[in-house]
């Protein structure tokens, strides 16, 4: 995961269509919107595709792929549209990069970036 200029975190939860920052306050009625970025930090670029997933509470709810990533640069998707969530309890956001370890990586713990919202 990679946190790029001017946004608050590597995944944002929000309920604005084109924010990168995670909203303060999200209501049960409100479509939420996640964001994500991730790099490449290796020695090496990344040639082949790999797949990206979201999940909410453990479920995967987008699953997409990278063709390819050069050294110390990133990817990002914007605006994916989960719609709403129950309210009156917290949810958990994940974004897991090469789930499928396709990629021969040397670091294969920093796939993963989890983070936990209360939606109202």
């Amino acid at each position: 995961p990679y946190k790029p200029s001017g946004w608050d975190n590597s995944l944002v939860v929000t309920k604005t269509k084109g924010s990168t920052t995670t909203s303060s306050t999200i209501y049960s009625s409100n479509t939420i919107y996640l964001n994500y970025a991730v790099t490449n930090l290796g020695t090496e670029n990344i040639s082949q595709t790999f797949s990206i997933q979201l999940l909410v509470d453990g479920v995967v709810v987008s699953t997409g792929t990278s063709a390819g990533l050069a050294t110390n640069y990133y990817t990002y998707q914007k605006d994916i549209n989960i719609g709403t969530l129950s309210g009156g309890k917290n949810h958990t956001f994940e974004i897991r990069i090469d789930p499928n370890n396709e990629l021969l990586e040397s670091n294969e713990s920093d796939n993963v970036y989890t983070i936990t919202k209360y939606i109202y």
